[in-house]
């Protein structure tokens, strides 16, 4: 999900050499299955999400739940839209 959060983005703006070097950087970078254990952490995230009235994008909820299942931190620079998120680490790559 993050690649493609990253590669739309970039492609929405048309932003040739910055999509180049996100491609160099990703022959460096591991790629992460989403499971079935991420969907279903994802669809629990979600229900708390509603009970709660936190409406998060599916993409940052399949994300999340990726860095949960894995035990990873979450690198973002949008740590207000996860920190609902229960034994999820946020790390925000902007500090």
């Amino acid at each position: 999900m993050s690649y493609y959060e990253v590669l739309r983005g970039l492609r929405k703006k048309a932003a040739q050499p910055q999509e180049k070097q996100f491609a160099e950087f990703c022959l460096h970078a591991e790629l992460l299955p989403v499971r079935r254990e991420v969907f279903d952490h994802a669809a629990t995230l979600w229900a708390e999400g509603q009970r709660q009235g936190t409406i998060v994008d599916d993409g940052d909820l399949l994300i999340a739940s990726t860095a949960i299942v894995h035990r990873l931190p979450l690198v973002t620079a949008n740590i207000r839209h996860f920190e609902w998120i229960d034994g999820l680490t946020l790390l925000d790559w902007r500090v």
